[in-house]
C-alpha cells in the first residue's frame, strides 16, 4: 500500500460523502491507497451511512470512537490502524482534484530531505487561494501566505519550502511521523499540524507546498473549531516561541511584495464613527444594481437626517450627475471603524473580501435560487462565509430570507429590508410614442441567459404573433459582451415573424426607466429571481407584468 488516507470526522456527513466521492473520482489508478474514516462520535447519521463499507468502490476502513477525541488523537488513532508507507491526513471538507495525490507523492519522493508535503488549496469552485504555505508573522503567529488572492498569480504557484503547511491535506512518511512523536495530543483542534511541521524541521527535513496540483477546501466547518484557540496558542508559544523564525516579510520581499513601512500618509487617520452613523462599504464605481440601491439608500437616509458615509472610490457614470453631486460630501477615503457598517453579500470577490469594522455589521443578501436539500448541502465558499461571519443579514425579500434559513442562518439574525423601486421612476418623462404598435419589453443578461429564460420568451412570441400583427418585442440585453451568443444566434437564424428589437448598449438607470416607459407590457420568464428590481420598476412605471409567481417578486406580485 502506497498511501493511507486518514480522515477524522465529527458530523457533517454531507461533506464526508462529497470528499470521498472526489477521492474515488480524482485519484489515479497507478497509486495504491486506502481510506480510513475516524468518526469522533458523530450523531448525524454518519455511523449508519458507514454500516456497510463493502459497498464502496475502494478499500475503506471505518472506526467509531465513543467520544470526540479531537484532531490529534483522532488522526493518531487512524494512523495506528493502517500499514502504508505514507500517511495522508485529509479534512472531510476538502474536494480533491485530478493529480492531487500523484503530485504530492512526487514531491515527497523526489528529494530524501523532504519530510512533509502540503498542497495548494482554493476556496470551493473559485480560483481564489485558501492555502499555499504557512508563514510566521511578527509575534510568532502562524498565517496562511497570500489568502484570498487570485490563484493564477505567479508568486502563489511557487513550489517551495516553508516552516509549515496546513494539516487539512498533509502527506508524511510513516517513519518520520513516528520519529516526530505523532501529532501532539496536548493541543485540541488547533496548532497540531504546525507543531508537527516544526518537529520535522528540527530534524532537518524540508516542508514543501505542492503547487503543481490543487484541491478545494471549505475551511472551518467543524463545530466548536475555535473553542480552544487561546489555550492552543499559549501551548504553542511555550513550546516553540523562542525557536520560531519570523519569515513573513522574507517571502513578501522575495516575491517583490513587501509592504511599505508607512502605507498611510502621515496626515491620514482612520475615522472612528459614532454608533449611530451608517457606512455603506461597497465601492460605488461598479455599474450594477448593488450600486444603484446603495445610491438611493444613501440619499434616503440623508433626507431622514442620518449621518451617512460612503466608500470614497469612484462613483459609476451610470449614476446621474445630480445624485453624484449629492453623494460626494459623504465620501471618505479610508474605511472607518465603528458605527453601523453595511455591505452587499455576494460571491464576487469585491464584495466577498470586503471587511466590515463597525459596532454593528450588516449584509444585504440577495440570491436567485433555493436548495433541494435544506440545511444539508455542502455550501460553496460564499455561503460558507455567510454562515460563519457573524454579521446580521438584511435579505431583500421573504424569499431570500427563506434561503438564509435553509443555509442555517437563524431567523433572529435576518431582517427583511425591501429596497423598493428606483427613484428615477418619479422624474423620468416617457418618450414621445410614434404609432400605435404594442411594445412588449423583456430585460435579460447573456451572462446568465438560462436564469432569465429569454429564449422561451422569444419562442413564445414568435408562435403567438405574425408579421402583420401590430406588436414588437423589445429585448434589452445587459450581457452582450459575454461569450454566450445563443440569443444573437437565435435572432440571426430567424427568417421572419413579428418584429423584434434587440438593444445591446449598456444604459444607466434613467435610460432604462425611459425604455420601460416607451413600452406597454413587461415580460420576465425568470427561473430564479431574488428580488426582481426590473419587475418592480416596470410595475412602478405602470406596465402590466407577465412573470412566474416565484421567488422575490412574490412579495409584491399577485395573480
Amino acid at each position: 500500500m502506497d498511501v493511507c488516507i486518514i480522515i477524522p470526522v465529527f458530523n457533517k456527513l454531507e461533506f464526508t460523502r462529497q470528499c470521498l466521492d472526489r477521492i474515488w473520482r480524482n485519484t489515479g489508478d497507478g497509486i495504491t491507497y486506502d481510506v480510513t474514516i475516524v468518526d469522533n462520535a458523530s450523531s448525524d447519521g454518519t455511523q449508519e451511512w458507514f454500516a456497510d463499507v463493502t459497498r464502496f468502490p475502494r478499500p475503506l476502513r471505518y472506526h467509531r470512537n465513543a467520544r470526540n477525541l479531537g484532531f490529534a488523537k483522532g488522526n493518531n488513532l487512524g494512523a495506528s490502524l493502517t500499514q502504508g508507507e505514507y500517511l495522508l491526513f485529509l479534512n472531510n471538507d476538502t474536494l480533491v482534484q485530478p493529480g492531487w495525490l500523484s503530485e504530492m507523492l512526487r514531491a515527497l519522493r523526489s528529494d530524501p530531505s523532504v519530510g512533509i508535503v502540503g498542497i495548494k488549496q482554493l476556496f470551493p469552485y473559485t480560483n481564489i487561494i485558501y492555502h499555499t504555505g504557512v508563514v510566521f508573522a511578527p509575534g510568532g503567529v502562524p498565517q496562511h501566505l497570500y489568502p484570498h488572492v487570485d490563484a493564477a498569480l505567479p508568486h502563489v504557484n511557487k513550489q517551495r519550502q516553508y516552516q509549515a503547511v496546513t494539516g487539512s491535506c498533509l502527506g508524511i512518511s510513516r517513519a518520520l511521523f513516528e520519529e516526530c512523536g505523532r501529532f501532539d495530543e496536548a493541543y485540541l483542534n488547533g496548532y497540531e499540524d504546525t507543531d508537527l511541521c516544526l518537529a520535522a524541521g528540527r530534524r532537518g527535513r524540508k516542508i514543501v507546498c505542492c503547487t503543481s496540483a490543487y484541491i478545494y477546501h471549505y475551511g472551518q466547518i467543524s463545530e466548536g473549531r475555535a473553542a480552544d484557540d487561546d489555550a492552543n496558542a499559549a501551548l504553542f508559544s511555550k513550546k516553540w516561541g523562542d525557536r520560531l523564525h519570523i519569515d513573513q516579510g522574507e517571502y513578501l520581499r522575495l516575491d517583490g511584495l513587501e509592504r511599505p513601512r508607512n502605507p498611510r500618509p502621515a496626515h491620514s487617520a482612520v475615522r472612528s464613527l459614532a454608533n449611530d452613523c451608517i457606512y455603506l462599504a461597497d465601492d460605488l464605481g461598479q455599474a450594477s444594481a448593488f450600486t444603484w440601491v446603495n445610491v438611493d439608500l444613501a440619499g434616503s437616509l440623508a433626507k431622514l437626517g442620518a449621518s451617512v458615509f460612503l466608500n470614497g472610490g469612484q462613483i459609476s457614470p451610470t449614476v446621474s450627475a445630480r445624485k453624484s453631486g449629492l453623494l460626494r460630501p459623504f465620501l471618505i477615503d479610508e474605511p472607518p471603524i465603528g458605527g453601523v457598517q453595511i455591505k452587499w453579500s455576494h460571491y464576487w470577490p469585491r464584495h466577498l473580501n470586503l471587511e466590515l469594522n463597525g459596532d454593528v455589521n450588516l449584509e444585504f443578501f440577495v440570491i436567485n435560487y433555493s436548495f433541494g436539500r435544506p440545511r444539508s448541502e455542502p455550501w460553496d465558499h460564499w455561503l460558507q462565509c455567510l454562515r460563519q461571519n457573524n454579521r446580521e443579514k438584511l435579505p431583500v425579500s421573504e424569499f431570500c430570507r427563506s434561503v438564509l434559513n435553509q443555509v442555517g442562518i437563524a431567523e433572529a439574525d435576518c431582517h427583511v429590508l425591501h429596497h423598493g423601486y428606483s427613484s428615477e421612476v418619479l422624474d423620468v418623462e416617457p418618450p414621445v410614442r410614434r404609432g400605435p404598435m404594442f411594445r412588449f419589453l423583456t430585460v435579460t443578461n447573456s451572462h446568465d441567459l438560462g436564469r432569465y429564460d429569454t429564449l422561451s420568451v422569444m419562442e413564445a412570441y414568435s408562435r403567438t404573433f405574425a408579421p402583420e400583427d401590430n406588436v414588437t418585442l423589445v429585448i434589452k440585453d445587459y450581457g452582450a459582451s459575454s461569450g454566450n451568443t445563443a440569443l444573437r444566434e437565435w435572432l440571426r437564424r430567424r427568417k421572419q415573424g413579428a418584429p423584434i428589437e434587440y438593444i445591446s448598449d449598456f444604459t444607466g438607470k434613467r435610460e432604462l426607466i425611459r425604455l420601460y416607459k416607451s413600452c406597454d407590457a413587461f415580460v420576465s420568464a425568470h427561473r430564479g429571481e431574488g428580488f426582481g428590481m426590473k419587475i418592480l420598476d416596470a410595475m412602478a412605471c405602470g406596465l402590466p407584468v407577465i412573470a412566474p409567481l416565484f421567488g422575490g417578486p412574490t412579495d409584491y406580485c399577485t395573480t
